[in-house]
């Protein structure tokens, strides 16, 4: 294995990904966490300010419409035509007013003006007429019929009561007959003042109508227009959140008679309550049939339920429609300068009605809160939330750099363990167990270590057994019989006299001078990109070629260089085995070119790379016929390579399988342009 040239470097590690992830998911989560807390409790405190001012209001307009009522009750006794100026005539609804603060009901409700400012958020309030003429005020410097100023950024409850009423007979319900009966309680309670509305008006033409009926400009008209939205919203929102409630408080009461003879008609009768969940807005219209429907049915069960189930769901069914229904109070907010500072306020005004055969708009009431219990409140939470953030981000910090810092040692450890790997070394081992997926990449990268080293052990064998050519060949193309066509150069190589040596010396020692000399023998080979095909006994037989070519006359010449070094160093290794006393081993060589058929020969089971044909012969031959420390080669590698070596022509000679002599050649040196054309040659493949 080759070490890479290039190691990469980690920028961004997978430790501070996972923290970073980890991180960003837990401040999301605590922002998600603490924005729904904040705007749930924020409503949930402006929806009990709200419950508080019309508990306020409906106590407060009760009295007055009481006293109110009494007066107008008392004129028509003494003169029934008055009657017809009730509500139509200016001057008579001033006289009306102006008894009123004569009565003694009217100072006792003074009283409860000026104790109203004593209840916790409230600031001041105020009763005022249709005139915006001060009825009675909680500041005892305001008079009796004095202008009413509103609070600067607020407008008038009239006029939002208008806007609101046009903007709720727009609603896209599904009955237009509700609507249509909705339009005409709208111009009942204002006298036939608004224009019939038509259904699901513009929005341009919706401007258009509520700054007509308010006299206003465009202006002043989105503004009322927007605080009306906000309103409407609020009241859609809650009447279907109070009519779900009431839901499921009266399921939770059915479930107990689910096993008696009329669980079943019990239980079908409430579920049908959830049929009008699909109206955008929920009106009296749509709900009342419904909600009767269940208190008849409710009446026919009376005796087979408890008296405090019957009277609980009669009494959560009146609650709520009387808290969801009718014209309710409206919650503007508007800023006071306090001591250089911007104070947060509300306004509560809640219309101010007289009952007769229908309800009759006469007056306001308006009651000035403060918002500083819900600020208060609400800091005190986000302090808790903030608290409960900061240590849900510590341990979530902490869990991480611990949960970080151990993918990351594994990381690491594989990471160093790859890179071992790389630069060849196959006893490295990823040090890291985990049951997660790390440790199981942690022992795949083992396990593939081991594999590797397995096939490397194989490689090192097949190549002391084959040469590495070969071994390359077989493992790229695949051990299979069969073989090709190819032109090749072979050189044998024998040892002159090695069988009647052999018989004298001891086996051991034979062994041993034979291997140092195959040795030496090889590794001149190597060094010319011979292939070593196979030896036999003391003969070794080299291809040039196959698998592996240069060209016809670069394998040749490689093959004749081979043999002429090999026997300048058979000539040195006499010299030092002479000296030591060992035998001379004298090598003969003989080479032939030709076409051979080249591949892996023998059975299935076992095979060998070679090359066969009668050029592997012919070789053979000539190495027989070479005397030792001498190179035979034929004409046919003569004609290739005779311009780069120096050669002494021999006698012809007859071998077995030719009709014909042989001229052969022996090889007597190298030519400087053999050396040169040597470089050209093993530069071209390196």
């Amino acid at each position: 294995m080759k070490e890479g040239k290039e190691t990469l470097k980690i920028k961004f590690s997978l430790g501070k990904k996972i923290f970073l992830f980890v991180l960003a998911i837990i401040t999301l989560l605590i922002v998600i966490v603490y924005t729904s807390t904040i705007e749930s409790v924020s409503r949930g405190f402006e929806q009990e300010m709200k419950i508080r001012g019309i508990s306020i209001s409906k106590s407060i307009s009760s009295s007055l419409s009481a006293i109110l009522s009494s007066i107008i009750a008392d004129r028509i006794a003494k003169d029934p035509k008055s009657a017809e100026k009730v509500f139509k005539s200016k001057e008579f609804m001033s006289e009306i007013f102006s008894e009123l603060q004569l009565r003694e009901e009217y100072l006792n409700l003074i009283e409860t003006f000026g104790d109203i400012p004593k209840t916790e958020d409230i600031i001041w309030a105020s009763a005022v007429d249709m005139s915006k003429k001060v009825l009675v005020h909680s500041r005892k410097d305001i008079p009796f019929m004095a202008d009413f100023s509103f609070p600067k950024g607020t407008v008038d409850n009239e006029q939002l009561l208008k806007a609101y009423l046009t903007l709720v007979s727009n609603l896209n319900v599904r009955n237009k007959n509700i609507l249509e009966n909705f339009e005409e309680s709208i111009l009942s309670l204002f006298g036939g003042r608004i224009t019939t509305l038509e259904y699901k008006i513009p929005k341009k033409e919706l401007i258009n109508l509520i700054k007509n009926n308010l006299g206003t400009d465009e202006k002043e008209t989105l503004k009322v227009i927007e605080k009306a939205e906000a309103n409407l919203i609020d009241n859609i929102y809650t009447t279907k959140e109070k009519y779900s409630l009431l839901y499921w408080n009266i399921k939770n009461i059915q479930r107990k008679y689910n096993d008696t003879s009329f669980g079943n008609e019990f239980r079908n009768k409430i579920n049908s309550l959830l049929s009008v969940m699909g109206y955008n807005y929920l009106t009296y219209e749509i709900v009342s049939p419904k909600l009767n429907e269940t208190k008849e049915f409710i009446d026919s069960i009376k005796e087979k339920i408890s008296k405090e189930d019957f009277e609980l769901i009669n009494v959560m069914i009146e609650q709520f429609i009387k808290s969801s229904f009718g014209i309710t109070g409206f919650i503007q907010y508007y800023t006071e300068s306090m001591k250089g500072k911007e104070v947060k306020r509300i306004l509560f005004s809640y219309p101010i009605l007289i009952k007769e055969d229908i309800n009759k708009y006469i007056g306001d009431l308006y009651i000035g809160m403060s918002t500083e219990s819900i600020e208060r409140a609400i800091t005190s939470i986000e302090r808790q939330i903030q608290t409960g953030a900061l240590l849900s981000v510590l341990i979530g910090i902490l869990f991480t750099i611990l949960l970080s810092v151990r993918i990351s040692r594994g990381a690491r450890i594989i990471t160093k363990a790859m890179d071992e790997l790389s630069k060849g070394n196959l006893q490295v081992k990823a040090d890291f167990k985990s049951e997660d997926e790390i440790g199981f990449i942690a022992q795949n990268f083992n396990r593939m270590v081991n594999e590797i080293a397995e096939k490397e052990k194989m490689r090192d064998i097949m190549n002391k057994v084959v040469s590495e050519e070969i071994a390359k060949e077989l493992m790229e193309k695949g051990m299979e019989l069969g073989g090709e066509l190819r032109f090749t150069t072979m050189l044998f190589s024998d040892i002159r006299g090695f069988t009647s040596m052999s018989e004298k010396m001891d086996p051991r020692t034979l062994i041993s001078i034979l291997n140092e000399y195959m040795t030496e023998m090889v590794e001149i080979v190597k060094k010319y990109k011979g292939v070593v095909d196979k030896f036999v006994g003391d003969e070794i037989m080299v291809v040039y070629g196959a698998p592996i070519s240069f060209s016809e006359k670069g394998d040749a010449f490689l093959a004749v260089i081979t043999a002429y070094d090999m026997i300048k160093r058979v000539e040195e290794l006499h010299k030092i085995w002479q000296e030591q006393g060992k035998p001379l081993l004298t090598p003969g060589i003989g080479i032939n070119s030709g076409h051979v058929v080249a591949g892996n020969m023998g059975s299935k089971d076992r095979l060998s790379y070679t090359v066969i044909g009668d050029a592997v012969n012919t070789a053979a031959r000539l190495c027989g016929a070479a005397p030792g420390k001498h190179c035979i080669i034929s004409e046919n590698t003569h004609k290739l390579v005779n311009d780069l070596i120096e050669v002494e022509e021999q006698e012809p000679i007859r071998v077995k399988g030719k009709s014909e002599p042989l001229k052969i050649y022996s090889v007597t040196g190298i030519k400087p342009e053999g050396y040169e054309y040597l470089k050209t040659l093993l530069g071209s493949k390196n």
